[in-house]
């Protein structure tokens, strides 16, 4: 099954909406099996612990308990092609600092997310 750009934008805006806090979406997004690696190093809680959605549900847990009020974007529509591999740009405001921005490769199966590679910025995309 081809996955077409609307059915790419929903699981992209489902995603930002899980690092925002939903932590309720992760059965309803990510495989039994689905995986994540980070481009930046990620020193606690460990990400390659993540190996089920309940792992991506208390990792997000964990970086949202830091006290710190993180808010995720989208940064416009996400590409996809026809293998069902989904890419976007996204933005984190935390108070007190810069904008960053980020990119997203996902591969999906099945309609939900099997894995992610994200790589963070350090600043904000132009």
């Amino acid at each position: 099954m081809t996955l077409t750009r609307p059915a790419a934008a929903d699981l992209a805006q489902k995603w930002i909406a899980l690092w925002n806090g939903d932590l309720a979406l992760t059965d309803q997004i990510l495989r039994p099996d689905f995986r994540i690696d980070f481009g930046a190093v990620v020193a606690e809680p460990d990400p390659t612990l993540i190996a089920t959605p309940a792992g991506m549900a208390a990792f997000v847990h964990a970086w949202r308990s830091r006290g710190v009020e993180m808010r995720f974007a989208l940064d416009g529509p996400p590409a996809v092609d026809e293998e069902g591999v989904i890419a976007f740009l996204w933005t984190v405001d935390i108070p007190g600092t810069d904008r960053r921005s980020g990119i997203d490769l996902v591969r999906v199966v099945d309609e939900r997310i099997a894995h992610v590679w994200s790589v963070t910025g350090a600043r904000a995309f132009g």
